[in-house]
């Protein structure tokens, strides 16, 4: 399924702003996918390339990224994730597989511990365990991973600063999950993670591994940060066997 044409633009009213989705119609199973940190729907325009085209496919801007509304307020992981719970009932997907990249898995993490409806869980270099942030404070670099992060969010087009500032400042606040949190997931989850991810170190994957009881972990070797951008075919084959295509 290509991107930019086999998709439609929708538009999902929630309490917190409107929602842009990118929807391909399928019969089969139905996928929601979350980006990262200051990018939007595109990032996973070389993974869906791959993909059956039966599958219905949902590419959701977080809230205050791509075309999503960006409100002044503070944009808390816990706000990403009502957005998301109100897309999915909106949408009438609650069936859906819901799948997470680094800050966009935080959301999804924190959707997985509410018990709010879906299939399953995918969480590809989720942000968010509290081992990450333990070792940005241990190694006393916080202010310096903000400014780089900002940088880096600020190179797209459209990315506004006080989203970006807002996002870092309450990303940082004591919001991480420990292995206690975690044990609140109860439905089926995989974990992908690049083996040489130079932003979230590969620790946290076992931490998710070892917290979310029958988790299934997927190491790639020789993937960084973004699999399903630099290794695609990897994450595309982990994804279907852990939701049954075939």
């Amino acid at each position: 399924m290509d991107y930019k044409n086999d998709f439609e633009d929708l538009r999902i009213k929630t309490s917190l702003g409107d929602i842009h989705v990118r929807h391909h119609t399928g019969v089969r199973q139905k996928l929601v996918f979350l980006h990262g940190f200051g990018i939007n729907s595109r990032a996973w325009s070389r993974l869906v390339a791959l993909l059956p085209d039966d599958l219905d496919v949902y590419l959701m801007d977080l809230l205050g990224h791509g075309e999503s509304s960006a409100p002044r307020i503070d944009y808390t992981v816990e706000k990403q994730t009502e957005a998301l719970r109100e897309v999915v009932e909106k949408a009438g997907i609650s069936d859906c597989y819901i799948i997470g990249h680094s800050y966009g898995g935080w959301a999804v993490l924190l959707y997985a511990m509410k018990g709010y409806p879906a299939k399953g869980f995918v969480l590809e270099n989720a942000a968010g365990v509290r081992d990450h942030i333990a070792h940005l404070e241990s190694t006393s670099s916080i202010e310096a991973f903000k400014e780089n992060m900002y940088r880096m969010a600020m190179k797209y087009a459209g990315n506004r600063d006080y989203v970006m500032r807002s996002v870092l400042d309450m990303e940082l606040q004591n919001q991480s999950l420990d292995s206690a949190a975690l044990s609140a997931i109860s439905k089926p989850t995989l974990i992908i993670w690049g083996s040489d991810d130079k932003l979230i170190d590969k620790r946290s994957a076992d931490t998710l591994s070892k917290g979310i009881r029958g988790s299934t972990l997927e190491m790639l070797e020789s993937a960084g940060h973004d699999p399903h951008y630099t290794k695609p075919e990897l994450v595309k084959a982990a994804l279907l066997k852990f939701i049954g295509y075939a």
